[in-house]
């Protein structure tokens, strides 16, 4: 038997498992022992690592995450001093590097979290829990969950570590908190505990003096109390705070509140509050999302391509079988036909899709725009499925959330155009293997093959009878008969790129005398 660090092993059987918790300073324990982590540029590096939840992660990434626009005097080399004393710390005696919880490769970290506990993911699996409670009509079972989930926090998350990627962790996670205070509060209401629903005030921070959302709740609450000065002075402290120190008048919602107390509408004022997107009501009967780009006309070719997204949605659709979401992810150069397939082939489908087709322009490689923020992207996505502004939430996890509860057990194809990155895509992945999603990208997206078991589809060129096909489609067979030495050095000049070929096949037709070989009649290739 050895000892390091609290953790137990004996030859021949596993080490004790590693538990870590961020919501609040950030710890880590083997078995029931303590580790010790460092200092906190040390215990910043860990958590950038750790978060990424398995992640390659480069070095350049990595600083970044922790130094920011401001790198260490050391450069890169500051990085293998902090990997080094972590894996001595967190690994058990006698580990190899190959073998170590935090692999590495040329440029690049990894932190393996196969056999890793974290604290958030208690937070998910008791908040996703109170949350659909609360949809379920049980207020007081859910006020239960949501509070047993708020204890998980033991201070600010991941308190006093520098660095951006910290930062960012720690606003991200207010923001579950927030959340999940809210549901309580309302649960708290709607049970009419209307003096539990006010104990809260000695948890507020300085943000919550203007969180109208967090207002709108206690006036409920000192209405419920039968205190209804103090409601209409909290309602007045809260508008002149917006007032003078941002500009800003109270929305609608938090006005209706306070006409409601003037009013005594006891009715309104203590029914049950609206429901926080995170745990959206039943859907509303809306139309149902249709949003497929018109099909490519003329489309020719690609059979085999197509043969191979019709096995995985049949695979998908096979009880044995089907566990997990469809990602397909359509590669390739610019003007190779990547999105007149992925178009196609959706309309071919989208039957198998009853309720309903949902697209996205990610615009990935514009030159014009940079390219759209998970943000953006999914309040486009909860706009087509019906949501209304005042209904989804200002961040893209929390709109992540919402968009994965709404198509959870609903059959929807979604195709995500002109993606940059994985990191862009992975945000609007839902979760239900009952939908498909089609991704459109000119780079490989190996992180989303590798990670989200993305089924890659790397298109090339097309063949010579495929760009045939596709230039009869416009001009007609007989005029391709006519002269085939010319079309075929048109397809050569054209690199036998289908968007290239389309361009001139639509020069040529519009003028049925022009011949296929002129200067000037090919396009250039991109």
């Amino acid at each position: 038997m050895t000892h390091r660090n609290g953790g137990f092993t004996v030859d021949g059987e596993s080490p004790q498992p590693l538990r870590f918790e961020v919501l609040g300073p950030l710890g880590a324990w083997r078995g029931g022992t303590p580790l010790e982590l460092g200092p906190v540029k040390r215990q910043a590096v860990l958590a950038a690592l750790l978060l990424r939840r398995g992640a390659v992660v480069s070095h350049d990434r990595l600083l970044d995450a922790v130094w920011g626009p401001e790198p260490p005097a050391g450069g890169r080399k500051v990085l293998p001093t902090h990997i080094n004393s972590l894996r001595r710390n967190l690994d058990p005696e006698g580990t190899q590097p190959s073998d170590s919880v935090i692999r590495s490769g040329k440029g690049w970290y990894r932190f393996t979290i196969e056999a890793v506990r974290l604290d958030t993911a208690d937070l998910d699996e008791r908040s996703d829990a109170a949350l659909h409670t609360v949809t379920s009509g049980d207020p007081a079972t859910a006020e239960v969950q949501l509070s047993e989930a708020l204890a998980l926090f033991r201070g600010e998350p991941l308190a006093n570590l520098p660095g951006p990627f910290a930062q960012e962790e720690r606003r991200r996670l207010a923001e579950r908190r927030r959340t999940l205070r809210l549901e309580r509060l309302k649960c708290l209401i709607l049970l009419g505990r209307f003096g539990e629903a006010l104990e809260h005030r000695g948890e507020l921070s300085g943000s919550d003096l203007y969180d109208e959302a967090l207002t709108g709740l206690r006036l409920r609450a000192l209405y419920g109390c039968g205190r209804q000065a103090e409601a209409l002075k909290a309602y007045e402290d809260i508008r002149v705070r917006l007032r003078d120190e941002l500009g800003a008048d109270p929305g609608e919602e938090l006005r209706r509140v306070h006409e409601a107390v003037l009013r005594q509408d006891h009715t309104f004022l203590l029914a049950p509050p609206a429901p926080h997107p995170l745990a959206p009501a039943a859907p509303t009967e809306t139309a149902t999302p249709a949003e497929l780009p018109h099909d490519a006309p003329g489309f020719a070719g690609r059979t085999g391509e197509i043969a191979r997204l019709n096995a995985l949605l049949a695979a998908a659709q096979d009880p044995a079988t089907a566990n997990t979401v469809v990602i397909s992810a359509i590669g390739g150069a610019a003007g190779i036909g990547k999105t007149a397939l992925a178009v196609h082939w959706a309309h071919q489908v989208r039957d198998h899709f009853t309720d309903g087709q949902l697209y996205v322009n990610l615009h990935g490689f514009d030159h014009d725009r940079k390219p759209l923020e998970p943000g953006e992207a999914l309040e486009l996505l909860l706009r087509s499925l019906g949501l209304v502004a005042s209904e989804i939430p200002p961040h893209h996890e929390a709109q992540g959330r919402v968009f994965r509860t709404l198509l959870a057990g609903r059959r929807m194809l979604v195709l995500l155009d002109n993606a940059a990155s994985a990191e862009q895509v992975r945000p609007l992945l839902p979760s239900s293997p009952t939908c498909c999603v089609v991704v459109t990208s000119r780079n490989r997206l190996g992180d989303l093959v590798a990670h989200d078991g993305a089924h890659a589809l790397p298109l090339d060129l097309l063949q010579p009878d495929e760009a045939r096909a596709l230039l009869s489609r416009t001009l007609g067979a007989d005029r391709i008969t006519t002269d085939e030495h010319a079309f075929g050095e048109l397809i050569r000049l054209c690199g036998s790129l289908p968007l290239a070929l389309r361009v001139a096949a639509a020069r040529l037709a519009g003028d049925p005398g022009l011949g296929p070989v002129f200067k000037g009649s090919y396009p250039h290739q991109e």
